[in-house]
């Protein structure tokens, strides 16, 4: 994760001087699943992860040479923590997970674009009641890398529809997670894609 951020940034940072002024605004409107958030097996194995979740994103971002653009994206996704056993699934909890990041875009061709984005992701339980659940002690605050890709077209000027998949992975680790023995964080991944609008500024 770390040599990708470096990369990131490198490229970041040599594209910086051909800004063009313009600005983009972007909304995002799709789903998102995440991988298990924690795993046990004490007879039957046991797994706890988020639920399908709707997503939103707003995004805001320029162009910063003929190919590349820089922007911010600010996610939110919603869902219920399920705890998944051999014979029942139970509800453990509501979820929001908040997610902020830096992307770097890149067009390949007149309608579609690949993305790298470093962040930071955000767990807010939705219960007042954390009592025996992972998040009983603390809500984490973790980084996050990400690739996108994205097609677009046009519909007038200013507007522009499209349509974007998405992948990220971050570690994920509590404390009561540590309490209970887990040696080390998960590797979470999470996978979204739904439709896009743009407006142009310019």
């Amino acid at each position: 994760m770390r040599g990708f951020t470096l990369t990131f940034l490198g490229l970041l940072c040599g594209a910086a001087p051909t800004a063009r002024g313009q600005v983009l605004v972007g909304l995002d409107v799709g789903g998102m699943w995440t991988s298990d958030l924690a795993q046990d097996v004490i007879v039957n194995a046991i797994s706890v992860a988020p639920a399908l979740a709707p997503t939103i994103a707003v995004a805001v971002g320029t162009p910063i040479s003929d190919v590349y653009s820089v922007g911010i994206r600010v996610r939110w996704a919603h869902s219920d923590v399920t705890r998944h056993e051999l014979d029942a699934d139970f509800t453990v909890l509501p979820l929001t997970v908040w997610t902020g990041t830096v992307t770097l875009e890149r067009t390949l061709t007149n309608w579609g674009t690949v993305e790298g984005a470093v962040g930071a992701i955000k767990y807010a339980p939705g219960s007042d009641d954390r009592s025996a659940t992972l998040f009983q002690d603390d809500a984490p605050l973790a980084a996050t890398v990400g690739l996108g890709a994205r097609a677009r077209r046009p519909i007038s000027p200013r507007w522009t529809l499209g349509a974007y998949l998405a992948y990220d992975v971050h570690q994920f680790v509590t404390q009561a997670l540590r309490a209970g023995g887990a040696v080390g964080a998960r590797t979470v991944h999470r996978v979204s894609g739904g439709i896009s609008v743009y407006w142009s500024a310019r």
